[in-house]
């Protein structure tokens, strides 16, 4: 009796430390993810900003050569650069709204990482107290990985309007 119960400790150790080495390892990967994706964020929030610099620039100079009169077809290539230009910037705003979503994204996967490994890692101290893990242990580690990824798939999910919620929240009462 007692090596059947040697073997369920081992086990529950073991598969214990395979969601600490799993939920650590994807703390890992999506803190490298956030680290890469505040960079870009970076980088498109400065390239933004030099566009409009050269759009201000651009469109000071198309106004002085009009103005004149005798740059006119100065004025045109200034103008068109200011209009693409416009264009880049409306194309960095864009990405830069996408970036900072994923930068939120994988915040929220992050901490959430965080909070189970602390739930698990504060079972695990209390099992390591009496010296061995039991059911009511165990299983509350592996419900752990299983809401871990419950939420990370409700994350993923796109985010729905208030209309819709409150639509299926009538629809279903009826």
């Amino acid at each position: 009796m007692e090596n059947v119960d040697s073997g369920k400790q081992s086990y529950r150790e073991a598969r214990i430390g395979s969601i600490e080495r799993e939920l650590e390892s994807e703390k890992k990967k999506y803190a490298r993810l956030l680290r890469t994706y505040k960079r870009v964020d970076k980088a498109a929030s400065f390239a933004l900003g030099m566009c409009a610099v050269l759009n201000v620039i651009c469109s000071a100079g198309a106004l002085s050569t009009a103005a004149t009169g005798v740059g006119v077809v100065a004025c045109l290539r200034l103008s068109s650069l200011t209009v693409v230009n416009s264009i880049a910037m409306m194309v960095l705003t864009v990405l830069a709204k996408r970036i900072r979503k994923k930068c939120k994204k994988h915040e929220d996967t992050v901490r959430i990482v965080r909070s189970y490994q602390s739930q698990i890692e504060d079972s695990v101290s209390k099992a390591l107290e009496d010296g061995e893990i039991d059911e009511t242990e165990f299983a509350g580690a592996v419900k752990c990985l299983g809401f871990y990824y419950d939420e990370k798939q409700q994350l993923r999910k796109p985010s729905t309007t208030i209309d819709e919620d409150l639509t299926k929240h009538i629809n279903s009462r009826n």
